[in-house]
């Protein structure tokens, strides 16, 4: 089976026509609102199982960056989330290694400077 502009129509359409609030135009032009969002993904998931296609091909058929069905992919199959590790991945993203160290030993100034402040106002 091939991810022709036609197939995809049809599987956006039969998905739009499950979802309730959801349209075949709000699926395929990648809109904003919930129901058409959750039709998307119900689309994606479906062309991928029929076709085994990757997520980079059905990103170049469908239109759109390879990043919104890995996305999409991710939230379809809910993971056990650890919020430690939330926290540590996003400091790490967010100052990089050397300075998430110094976060974690409890070095770093600014941070410390920072909850200091905090902790006067909650007290």
């Amino acid at each position: 089976m091939s991810l022709s502009p036609a197939y995809i129509r049809t599987v956006a359409t039969w998905a739009a026509e499950d979802a309730p609030g959801a349209t075949a135009h709000g699926v395929l032009n990648m809109s904003h609102r919930w129901a058409d969002i959750e039709a998307r993904w119900e689309a994606w998931r479906q062309i991928i199982a029929d076709t085994g296609c990757t997520y980079t091909e059905l990103s170049e058929a469908w239109g759109c960056s390879p990043k919104a069905i890995w996305y999409a992919m991710g939230r379809s199959t809910p993971l056990p989330f650890d919020p430690h590790q939330a926290v540590h991945d996003r400091l790490l993203w967010q100052y990089g290694e050397r300075r998430l160290s110094a976060i974690l030993r409890g070095q770093d100034e600014r941070t410390n400077a920072d909850l200091a402040a905090w902790n006067r106002v909650c007290a």
